[in-house]
């Protein structure tokens, strides 16, 4: 894999990923070429898949693969174990923690969430644009109104999305009841008019309980009605740790900083 002479690898990878089932790493490259390596780096097969890798599934051991409108699993052989059909354009596609939902959006309006187990599809509308109060209000936005940011909470029961043009909200599965988190009223903007969710580069669930956002330079976190509970300044990105103990915020001013959630939700305004 390295080449001694140019001092890099030989092969340029599009998509990484680590295989944990498996004790394998999985990468994308050439194109849709596909490698199956050890961790010591040792090429073990290779084939050639229709489209692109996108995600694994690691209780499976499947990969998730996008081409040709549709998704497919296929396995370490290169057998296609399932399909679904797909969408263009699509940057986001990521699966619950028990690995029984996968969600995928990115530009377009429709959103699908797809149901691994029952293997039924379901379309999330970042924007309900096919109910008429909306579509009056869209009637003079020149713009797709897709889907830039989305969390699963952990028990899988709820998801947070950004909606480009503000609209940010919660659902809850498996109904999709629609709760808009009020980000356009702290704010104070008209939505309509402001792209891209209005500065959200982050949102994910500390519980089913409360949802953090970094929105506009600001840390938010709301509860599951969409009210604020208390906010932070100056964090422009963060990544919650694997246990959810703290917080790892990137400021424009302050850097890289830690926060202990606890300790701040307790001190938070009720």
């Amino acid at each position: 894999m390295y080449d001694e002479k140019k001092k890099r690898t030989k092969l340029r990878f599009q998509q990484l990923f680590y295989l944990a089932s498996e004790g394998k790493v999985v990468a994308n490259f050439e194109k849709s070429n596909i490698g199956v390596f050890d961790l010591s780096g040792v090429l073990l097969s290779r084939f050639t898949i229709d489209g692109s890798l996108v995600n694994v599934r690691q209780k499976s051991g499947e990969l998730i693969t996008y081409g040709n409108k549709k998704y497919s699993f296929v396995n370490l052989n290169n057998q296609e174990t399932r399909s679904f059909k797909g969408i263009l354009h699509n940057s986001i596609h990521k699966l619950s923690k028990d690995e029984s939902l996968f969600f995928t959006a990115g530009y377009n309006t429709k959103q699908y969430l797809y149901n691994l187990d029952s293997g039924k599809v379901k379309t999330i509308w970042a924007h309900p644009t096919h109910k008429s109060d909306y579509k009056a209000l869209f009637a003079k936005v020149c713009h797709n109104f897709g889907c830039s940011q989305m969390a699963f909470s952990d028990d899988g029961k709820m998801l947070a999305l950004s909606a480009d043009h503000g609209r940010n909200s919660i659902f809850r599965l498996p109904s999709l009841d629609r709760t808009e988190i009020k980000s356009r009223e702290k704010f104070n903007y008209e939505w309509h008019k402001v792209g891209f969710s209005f500065g959200l580069k982050c949102i994910a669930f500390y519980d089913s309980e409360k949802v953090f956002t970094a929105i506009n330079d600001k840390l938010v976190v709301w509860d599951q009605s969409g009210d604020e509970l208390f906010e932070l300044n100056d964090v422009w990105k963060f990544e919650l740790s694997p246990n959810k103990d703290f917080i790892l915020c990137i400021g424009k001013e302050s850097g890289l900083s830690k926060l202990e959630i606890q300790p701040a939700i307790t001190r938070a305004p009720s």
